[in-house]
């Protein structure tokens, strides 16, 4: 589908807000349909979830609660998934995240009494999508053991990266400049926009930015509120 014709599909159902990976989906299927089953399932996810905020649950509840479902949906074909627990190539790229994101990680790392490294964020505040797979920073803060330490509740943007090309070529040090072929689970990614469009009905922010930027802006918004 061109353009114009996903633009006036989305003007129909009010501009939904979608996921990137989603619309890169849907502009390389012809299929009109798939476009309104997508929308239709967007704004129904997020109908059904914010009923449970009326109901006293905090966005960082909820946000586990996306979690939990996003687990539940298979990927497929799953042998096609390269990725494998130990390899951890992505963990030194660029990953950007929303500030609900960032509270439910720090939620996780007080109840576990786990401590952030706010100098690795510090390091990385400038880094750039350009520039961050070559700093000797690239490092995710949250990397231990070379496994993640805050899995559970990894963001978004992790947990629904998955490559099907061989994992060596994640190797951004040896190929800086490579290209690795990844798959999109359109059920999660579903899920992914119907979490926007919830924080969008609730007049709560949605800005994704680097993860070093919006713990240090999220670690800048709590400071204030102590004072």
């Amino acid at each position: 589908m061109n353009d114009k014709e996903v633009s006036r599909i989305f003007k129909r159902y009010g501009n939904l807000p979608i996921t990137n990976a989603l619309l890169a989906v849907i502009k390389n299927h012809d299929d009109e349909k798939l476009l309104e089953h997508v929308m239709y399932a967007i704004e129904e996810n997020a109908r059904r979830l914010l009923e449970l905020v009326t109901h006293g649950h905090k966005v960082t509840d909820i946000l586990h609660k996306f979690y939990e479902a996003n687990e539940e949906i298979t990927d497929y074909p799953p042998s096609t998934i390269q990725c494998r627990k130990g390899c951890a190539f992505c963990c030194h790229i660029n990953v950007t995240i929303s500030q609900a994101e960032a509270e439910l990680i720090q939620e996780y790392c007080n109840e576990h009494g786990m401590k952030i490294d706010w100098q690795r964020f510090k390091d990385q505040r400038k880094l750039t999508e350009q520039t961050h797979a070559s700093s000797e920073y690239k490092k995710c803060a949250f990397l231990k053991d070379n496994q993640c330490s805050v899995y559970e509740v990894r963001p978004f943007n992790c947990r629904n990266y998955f490559v099907i090309t061989p994992a060596f070529l994640c190797d951004a040090d040896k190929f800086p400049k490579g290209t690795v072929g990844t798959y999109v689970n359109v059920e999660k990614e579903v899920l992914h926009s119907a979490f926007i469009l919830m924080l969008n009905k609730l007049g709560l922010p949605y800005e994704q930015d680097s993860m070093a930027r919006t713990f240090l802006n999220l670690k800048k918004i709590k400071d204030n509120e102590k004072q």
